[in-house]
């Protein structure tokens, strides 16, 4: 048999389906394109027919233009201009929004089977060389399917008034026709729906930095007009930050009874991030070493934004609404959103639409988290943060043991992780400070004066007390300030030893010193899968709480959050710390049940710990009774 190609050529051969999520991400390709090549405006033009159908899509910018070698390139997958903006080389420029040089043609003929390019260095529109390509041209197809030099074409008036660049030196035009991948076939119907809603929600969040501020670097702008170019409607895209936290957002708002508008602030969340709000990392890039740096920033609702106005609940309200289609990780690459991803929230949750979080990557971490061709996933983060650690760390390691390891196995995988614990820490915290905002009274204590507890006392504070007195509390008052001194260091010591951050060592050791506490109970991320921890500092026992482990929010933070005015949210969190505590000892039946069978004699040990627990529980019990009767 004669010699046969690879595959044949067909129409069949080209991507169709290339893996966007809908029009709105394969036209954000576009914009890429347009922000990359320096536009300060860019127009989306829709054309609709008289049964409102779109049957036309249009991109235009006043960029820098394309020459037509470059325009001819940009046709051609894997050839764009911005390809090898990824290692190092080409023209500098403002952003680096460009990977693997497919953006154009896959994201053109994802939604349309032809689609042509004008494109002008200088002089107007008048100097414009065209390009394109149609996948339905068999005969085009039966040579080759070759991508011919770039013509002397300027494009038709029509399109460049209606672009609004009849004054612009320098730009481009792409035109998708015989639409057939179109998410949405009308620019609007019913509420909120259609393609015009979608692109200013999902563009307005992709490209908020670019669009915020009194002086935006970019505005776009969509046009609609019928087939004879009569303009139908116009809208700018404005910003939408999911952090809530960027003056001038459009967002739903309600109009009050008495006129005005709610909430009335501008913005409407406050940005709880901290100083250093950035993480440095060393990598080989190429084969160079550098180091890069990843930003994030975290925020959380105003009072009175989730507060109920007229007995409806914020969240029923329009800017609740709002908030809930934006609940998520926003994960950035170089100032342009990748995702919102949800790995680590419930969206279905209606306390998670109140606090946001963002995390800036550069462009020299693509390969490193996973960043997909089309700029819409990073999928090794992805698999890390849904993972939790599971798969990569050992029984008897600490999460900074696990990464440690894995830095001498896989550099990039190190990375990965270390990325994903600082995201989850940031995550973490930013839930932790909106559920302590809703909380409007804490969970009663005994008083502090009769019953012995420090003034303002913590659970956790007041069961090292309770604890301690069981022990036996004894404050040596024979001491003098140097061993004073003396016993503080050591106490520092062994707690930083223990992995304790300093300020908190600190505070630990004057706790015990103070009121001769034998126990001290702190809340830490990074201790693998144990929920708790046990160590030794001096005299005292040190008990570390595990914040990473599914388990610690029902069972520690779900009644200290409870707002004790909402009975349905108080009874719910009850349910999950009962639940959650019913959970452990099912977990330690199953030590016993599996460990029965393999080790009778380690069995009856276990069995034997499980009484010594019970006895000791049941002594510091009686203390915490003692101290609730000494109260009035």
């Amino acid at each position: 048999m004669p010699p046969r190609p690879y595959f044949s050529l067909s129409e069949l051969s080209f991507e169709k389906n290339a893996g966007y999520k809908s029009t709105v991400y394969a036209l954000a390709e576009l914009i890429d394109n347009s922000a990359e090549a320096e536009a300060s405006y860019i127009s989306i033009i829709l054309v609709i027919n008289r049964d409102k159908r779109l049957v036309k899509i249009a991109v235009a910018d006043n960029g820098k233009g394309m020459a037509p070698d470059i325009l001819q390139d940009a046709i051609c997958e894997k050839s764009g201009e911005h390809l090898d903006r990824q290692t190092g080389g080409g023209r500098p420029g403002r952003r680096k929004f460009g990977k693997y040089g497919v953006g154009l043609p896959k994201a053109s003929i994802s939604q349309a089977n032809k689609f042509t390019v004008y494109s002008w260095l200088k002089g107007g529109s008048k100097e414009g060389y065209s390009n394109g390509i149609d996948i339905k041209d068999k005969k085009w197809i039966k040579a080759g399917a070759h991508v011919a030099d770039s013509k002397k074409n300027p494009p038709p008036t029509k399109w460049v008034d209606t672009s609004g660049l009849k004054n612009s030196k320098s730009g481009t035009i792409v035109i998708w026709e015989d639409l057939d991948g179109l998410t949405w076939s009308r620019t609007r119907f019913g509420e909120n729906k259609g393609l015009i809603p979608q692109l200013e929600f999902q563009i307005g969040r992709t490209y908020r930095k670019l669009l915020a501020g009194e002086k935006p670097e970019l505005r776009i702008e969509i046009k609609v007009i019928d087939e004879s170019f009569h303009e139908i409607e116009s809208v700018n895209i404005g910003p939408n930050d999911p952090l809530y936290i960027t003056k001038g957002c459009k967002i739903w708002r309600e109009r009050l009874p008495e006129g005005g508008f709610w909430p009335s602030d501008d913005p409407i969340f406050e940005e709880t991030t901290e100083n250093n709000n950035f993480v440095d990392l060393k990598i080989t890039d190429g084969g160079v070493k550098k180091t890069v740096r990843v930003f994030w920033k975290r925020s959380g609702a105003k009072l009175d934004t989730f507060a109920r106005i007229g007995g409806r609940n914020a969240g029923n309200m329009l800017h609740g609404k709002h908030a809930a289609q934006n609940v998520g990780l926003s994960l950035l690459r170089e100032g342009r959103e990748v995702d919102i991803s949800q790995v680590l929230c419930n969206p279905s949750e209606p306390r998670e639409r109140w606090f946001g979080v963002e995390f800036d990557f550069p462009q020299e971490l693509d390969r490193i988290l996973g960043m997909t061709n089309n700029k819409q996933c990073y999928t090794r983060l992805e698999l890390v943060l849904k993972d939790k650690f599971h798969s990569f760390i050992y029984d008897d390691e600490t999460t900074l043991q696990c990464i440690d390891r894995i830095r001498h196995e896989d550099e990039e995988l190190s990375i990965c992780l270390e990325l994903a614990w600082k995201i989850r820490e940031v995550w973490d915290t930013a839930r932790r400070q909106h559920l302590a905002l809703r909380e409007t009274d804490k969970d009663p204590l005994p008083d502090p004066e009769n019953s012995g507890l420090p003034p303002g006392a913590t659970p956790e504070e007041a069961a090292e007390v309770i604890a301690s007195k069981a022990d036996g509390i004894k404050i040596n008052k024979s001491q003098t300030e140097s061993e004073i001194l003396e016993q503080k260091k050591r106490l520092v010591d062994d707690l930083i030893k223990s992995n304790v951050p300093k300020n908190e060592a600190l505070q630990i050791a004057d706790r015990l010193l103070e009121q001769g506490l034998t126990y001290a109970i702190i809340n830490r991320r990074g201790l693998g899968s144990p929920f708790f921890n046990i160590s030794s500092v001096v005299d005292a026992k040190l008990i570390e709480l595990n914040e990473d482990h599914p388990v610690h929010p029902y069972l520690l933070s779900s009644i200290g959050t409870a707002a004790s005015k909402d009975p349905a949210a108080l009874q719910e969190r009850l349910v999950n710390s009962r639940i959650a505590l019913l959970l452990m000892l099912e977990a330690w039946a199953k030590i016993e049940s599996d460990i029965r069978g393999l080790n009778p004699t380690e069995h009856r040990l276990i069995q034997r710990l499980r009484e010594d627990w019970g006895r000791s529980l049941d002594l510091f019990v009686q203390k915490f009774n003692e101290s609730n009767d000494a109260a009035p």
